[in-house]
């Protein structure tokens, strides 16, 4: 999985070089927002990533 930050925007990428599946967070001052949840294998992901944004 890749993790890319554009300001406070999020996108976690699953399978980039395959077939790529995007999640989109925006980060805000009392925690995150998801946008889009790709599909359902990404939960996981997401919650793992989702902790650990500095």
């Amino acid at each position: 999985m890749r993790l890319t930050r554009e300001g406070h925007l999020l996108q976690l990428t699953w399978m980039p070089r395959l077939f790529p599946v995007n999640c989109y967070l925006v980060e805000e001052a009392d925690g995150l927002t998801l946008i889009d949840a790709a599909l359902p294998f990404s939960v996981q992901g997401i919650f793992r990533y989702g902790g650990k944004v500095e």
